[in-house]
């Protein structure tokens, strides 16, 4: 749907989906007005023709007997009246997420975050990245595998083609299944590197990292992450975990003038912290039973800047964040002033 801004009023609705479940996570537009979707469906299959279609090939391909939640990627014309392009990533799991979705403004291609329970048949073929090994073993009773990877795909122009295809996981561990999930995407003007935020119960994550400065060890539980790939998705540039001794997600990834910021959850303080102390007033004692997170950190280095936690006395979720910079003055402030606004859920009296 797209909403006026001047007085909320509806410009225009559509819906899109097949006969089973269909679920929209993440929005980018372009200049033009077009909109990008990502999210999961269940495709249908007849004869061997499968809707939506996989957008590449595989060892297994989408078929009547590989169903299940499927990631799409979409693109709607500006004006809500077409489908330009539908289709579902490769996989041969029953649960595969996409959960963000970027736009890259000078070129259209697409990268989609998320999550997957595919083995190595239902990898992309032929389809360059930094890690394509999966952990996940959804037919595995065994503790040895992992609920889900994350993963990231960057997806042509026409929707029609893989230009990579990455997993982002640590390494199997034969007492426990472990979790990795990709939640939030964005693409930095000067590089077009990728940053990328989520959650892992992992200790060795990403997996294939022998080596990288400055990354602090996880705090225990499931904590957040960030991870910034290059531009072609086959090196890591730069990793972080981001959490306390409990339950921790990193939820949403922004970029505004010298910096990114990361939002999140928190069921506590983030004591992998190794950057500056409090800034502008932001708590980093817990306010409540679960509180949401803000980081920032300086882009041309990848180094932390600040973390405050932000909720009430109660549970408060975060999910999606957005950025205005003001403000700029030539001399004073050439970087302006950056306005953040989150969305979620608090309880009253958030601080």
């Amino acid at each position: 749907a797209k909403i006026n801004p001047d007085d909320g009023t509806m410009l225009w609705s559509s819906l899109f989906g097949g006969a089973g479940d269909d679920q929209v996570n993440g929005v980018a537009v372009d200049a033009t007005g077009r909109l990008y979707l990502t999210g999961f469906t269940l495709p249908t299959c007849t004869a061997g023709t499968c809707v939506p279609a996989e957008i590449g090939s595989s060892t297994t391909a989408l078929s009547a007997s590989n169903t299940g939640k499927k990631a799409f990627v979409a693109r709607v014309a500006a004006t809500g009246e077409k489908l330009e392009y539908f289709g579902v990533l490769n996989s041969d799991g029953d649960t595969n997420i996409g959960h963000a979705i970027a736009v890259d403004p000078a070129t259209s291609a697409v990268v989609v975050a998320g999550e997957t329970n595919t083995t190595d048949k239902g990898i992309p073929s032929n389809v360059p990245g930094y890690y394509q090994v999966p952990n996940a073993r959804p037919t595995d009773t065994i503790n040895n595998g992992d609920a889900a990877d994350g993963f990231v795909a960057r997806i042509n122009p026409t929707g029609d083609g893989y230009e990579f295809f990455t997993l982002l996981t640590g390494l199997p561990d034969a007492a426990a299944v472990k979790a990795d999930r990709a939640f939030g995407v964005k693409l930095l003007s000067a590089d077009n590197s990728v940053l990328v935020v989520g959650e892992t119960n992992s200790s060795n994550f990403p997996t294939n990292v022998t080596s990288l400065a400055g990354a602090p060890a996880p705090a225990g539980g499931t904590d957040g992450f960030v991870v910034r790939l290059s531009a072609n998705g086959s090196n890591l540039l730069a990793k972080r975990y981001l959490g306390g001794t409990g339950y921790d997600s990193a939820r949403s990834v922004i970029a505004a003038a010298d910096g990114y910021y990361v939002l999140g959850n928190s069921a506590g303080a983030l004591t992998n912290w190794n950057g500056s102390g409090q800034v502008g007033g932001l708590s980093q004692s817990a306010l409540g039973e679960q509180d949401g997170f803000l980081a920032r950190f300086v882009t041309a280095s990848d180094t932390p800047d600040f973390w405050g936690l932000i909720g009430s006395g109660g549970p408060d979720a975060y999910y999606a964040m957005a950025a205005e910079v003001i403000d700029i003055d030539p001399v004073k402030r050439p970087n302006g002033r950056t306005v953040l606004f989150a969305g979620g859920v608090s309880s009253p009296n958030i601080n």
